[in-house]
């Protein structure tokens, strides 16, 4: 038992490690201007459905409820990259159960208009530990995470949000935000359409 508790612990070591360099590698690239942008007709509910799926067996063990509120957008295609719009929901939803101890995150998206611009937004909505106005802008840097001034409770290297800021401004996309300690946390990536029709 102990060895396979080692080998348990050896493994996720490994698997840290290689997310940490993954997100490194992206971001010396993003940086460096070597990150191109393909531009293809993307089904944006399918892409938010599997990218939920892969965080299930997660948030099941977590014992949180993990859904997607999709009441206006099944079956939408815009024109983005597949690749960096699962980037950003990965990660953003990734934050979002590791934070949460219980409750629920759930992801939504809805049309807006906004100062006469028709964007896509969706959220990832969590009922985790939340976070202080004072570090909101904060969270966007490198290698910052809150948790840094005290207990490490979890783990991270401070790079996914940074990351995040990144690829929804190679997408055209912003990104906001809104959160309160215990209340929870809400991240909001806004798509601006051009000729979808609401």
């Amino acid at each position: 038992e102990q060895i396979a508790t080692a080998l348990e612990h050896i493994t996720s070591a490994g698997q840290r490690l290689l997310t940490t360099m993954d997100f490194i590698l992206q971001l010396s690239q993003s940086q460096a201007g070597k990150l191109t942008v393909a531009v293809q007709e993307t089904n944006v509910s399918h892409a938010i459905s599997e990218v939920i799926d892969s965080f299930s067996t997660q948030a099941a063990y977590k014992m949180i409820e993990l859904r997607y509120d999709n009441l206006e957008t099944s079956g939408i295609r815009i024109p983005t990259d597949d690749r960096y719009l699962r980037q950003i929901l990965q990660q953003l939803i990734s934050n979002a159960v590791k934070f949460t101890e219980e409750g629920s995150v759930v992801v939504s998206s809805k049309y807006v208009l906004s100062d006469e611009v028709k964007n896509l937004d969706i959220s990832v909505m969590d009922t985790g530990i939340g976070i202080d106005e004072k570090f909101h802008e904060m969270i966007f840097e490198e290698f910052r995470q809150v948790s840094e001034g005290h207990s490490r409770h979890y783990e991270g290297v401070g790079l996914g949000l940074t990351l995040v800021s990144q690829f929804a401004q190679l997408i055209g996309a912003t990104i906001s935000m809104t959160s309160e300690p215990g209340e929870g946390s809400c991240f909001t990536i806004h798509i601006p359409l051009k000729d979808a029709a609401f």
